[in-house]
């Protein structure tokens, strides 16, 4: 079936438990406010869920509407590569970074789109998320004064692999399958490390491995 529509009836007949509808590709539940409350509890808990529609009297006559949590077979980030050493990111957990902040320098900008956790991360935590956002932001400062030279050299998709445990951090950065020159690791250092060890003192989210994706683009409001 390619729908299943869930709607909660506030006016409810009494002698009704659930109401289920068929069509040609799919399905219509009409719920009570009861049963969608009970849902919506499933829902956020990650939990199996059956809706039994027919009337109250029906004896031991129901349908049933059984939603349930399934395996998802279809691997993600299929054929994506980290710009670092070419670490494929098959059936990795990534997101997309949405954040307005940005930064530019001579006509060039620099902006982060999508972090990869490559370590098992059963749940985000908000802190996780704003440690990303974080670590952008340093980075940002300290790859600014370069972004017309990397750019320039063809490094404009950069790669910054951050891995945290509670006695070591250690960083990789790379773009083209490369570790970037040491000069730009030396102002890395200096913007990432105090951002780094401070969530570090103030979690128990470890260990952590995640890989944030930067874009060297031109500016469109040169």
């Amino acid at each position: 079936m390619q729908f299943q529509l869930l709607k909660k009836s506030i006016i409810w007949v009494l002698c009704l438990l659930n109401a289920l509808c068929f069509f040609i590709d799919g399905i219509m539940v009409q719920i009570t406010p009861e049963t969608m409350e009970g849902l919506r509890q499933a829902l956020s808990e990650k939990k199996d869920f059956q809706i039994t529609c027919g009337k109250v009297d029906s004896g031991d006559f129901r349908e049933y509407v059984d939603i349930c949590w399934i395996e998802n077979d279809e691997k993600t980030n299929m054929r994506i590569t980290s710009p670092i050493d070419g670490k494929s990111m098959e059936g990795v957990q990534s997101e997309k970074i949405v954040q307005e902040e940005c930064f530019e320098v001579d006509g060039k900008l620099v902006k982060c789109t999508e972090v990869f956790y490559l370590s098992k991360v059963s749940e985000l935590h908000n802190s996780v998320h704003q440690l990303a956002k974080e670590i952008a932001l340093a980075s940002y400062i300290a790859l600014g004064k370069h972004l017309k030279t990397l750019k320039n050299n063809g490094m404009n998709k950069i790669g910054l692999r951050v891995s945290m445990d509670v006695d070591m951090v250690e960083y990789q950065a790379g773009s083209g399958g490369q570790v970037l020159p040491q000069h730009y690791l030396n102002d890395l250092d200096s913007a990432l490390i105090p951002v780094i060890h401070g969530w570090i003192s103030n979690t128990t989210s470890l260990p952590l491995e995640m890989e944030l994706i930067f874009f060297i683009n031109e500016s469109l409001l040169i």
